[in-house]
């Protein structure tokens, strides 16, 4: 095992440089179209969602979409927010104008080796048993990634298989230690499966957060492989480190079964990463916070950076061209900025366009309502204020 921060195979160290930043994964899809006019300004942006959305999921649940109307949306629920044990997230038909339940059986309650644990024949529901993930291959076909399991359909969601990660025959003691709980052995952790890719019925990879009790403490990070449909799996590349933060929504994103992404929100990984050899070497394309990011086949991608920045900072979206291997600053008419209020609820679609001379920066925002634009001005040093 590598030391803190570093991730690993093997023995071999594979990319040493790890900061401590913090970063938003939510995959943003399928936002496009005419948008509001801001100070003469053409948005490429306009705001989808439904307020249900809202209301029942975490902010940082993840999109899956295969068409321009079949969409998933999968992620926690915000806190005391009642749900089933079924309940895993919403489905649209139409473009995300309605909305409804994904449901698979026992998927939120207590896993024993190989069988859901019942309470006077009741499901024992478990808070930590949260969906996370999603990928789906087409219209029939999904993975769903959650609390120390991987559910899978091929019926476009009729009927499901639970693989339970926990039990499944993971072949490396770095993963070993980290479940066992690392340095802290009276405290053991469970995998949580923020990111899921398959690109058959028997392969694919599933990227692992390993915490104890439930959401807290990070005792690892752990990217799987499996060629049994999820059965049994290997370890690829592992990190041991010591964090705390929110993983919900943690960026994983293959474009081939070779090629792909990962970046996350609290992570110590620090900015966008990337493998072109199925995760047996990285790089890194983009070194500072990546709080969002999106890859289209037709090489197009879309990153949200995120840090260093202060409260109340806009947040840059960075384009590429050439499947992310060389970004740049999306600039609108007039010298705006592409950038966002707040990444992690995309609450918000922000311009901005920087006034050297004055040392001052000038912004407009279409806010997600939908309803009005507003223009501000503001210093590095000063609170923002009304623009003349």
């Amino acid at each position: 095992m590598g030391s803190r921060g570093h991730l690993t195979r093997g023995h071999e160290t594979i990319a040493p440089r790890w900061r401590r930043f913090a970063a938003c994964v939510l995959v943003v899809t399928l936002w496009a179209g005419v948008g509001a006019a801001v100070h003469g300004v053409e948005s490429p942006w306009t705001v989808v969602h439904d307020p249900q959305l809202r209301r029942q999921l975490h902010g940082s649940y993840q999109l899956a979409f295969v068409d321009a109307d079949d969409g998933w949306a999968v992620g926690p629920t915000n806190y005391g927010t009642p749900v089933s044990p079924s309940f895993a997230g919403y489905k649209t038909a139409d473009g995300g104008r309605t909305w409804r339940d994904i449901d698979i059986p026992l998927f939120r309650v207590w896993l024993l080796p190989g069988d859901p644990e019942f309470v006077e024949g009741q499901p024992r529901t478990y808070p930590g048993a949260k969906p996370y993930s999603v990928h789906r291959p087409g219209p029939r076909e999904a993975w769903v990634g959650g609390g120390e399991r991987i559910a899978h359909t091929t019926d476009a969601g009729e009927t499901w298989e639970l693989l339970n990660i926990d039990v499944a025959a993971i072949d490396s003691l770095a993963v070993q230690r980290m479940k066992a709980g690392g340095p802290n052995v009276n405290r053991s952790g469970q995998f949580n499966v923020y990111g899921v890719y398959f690109w058959s019925s028997t392969d694919g990879y599933a990227w692992c957060v390993v915490q104890t009790r439930g959401e807290d403490d990070v005792t690892g990070y752990a990217l799987l492989v499996t060629d049994d449909g999820g059965h049994s799996w290997s370890a690829r590349a592992t990190s041991s480190a010591t964090a705390s933060g929110d993983f919900s929504g943690a960026l994983f994103t293959m474009t081939s079964p070779s090629v792909g992404w990962v970046a996350s929100r609290g992570l110590l990984p620090v900015g966008l990463w990337h493998t072109s050899d199925g995760w047996r070497t990285l790089s890194q394309p983009i070194e500072i916070g990546t709080a969002a990011a999106h890859f289209a086949s037709d090489g197009r991608a879309s990153a949200i950076t995120s840090w260093p920045r202060q409260e109340g900072d806009l947040l840059p979206i960075e384009r590429s061209i050439d499947g992310g291997a060389t970004w740049h600053a999306g600039i609108l008419d007039g010298g705006f900025t592409e950038s966002l209020v707040d990444s992690y609820t995309l609450q918000g679609l922000t311009f901005r366009r920087r006034r050297p001379r004055l040392g001052r920066w000038e912004r407009g925002e279409y806010p997600d309502d939908g309803r009005r634009t507003t223009a501000s001005c503001g210093g590095a040093r000063r609170a923002p204020r009304r623009c003349a």
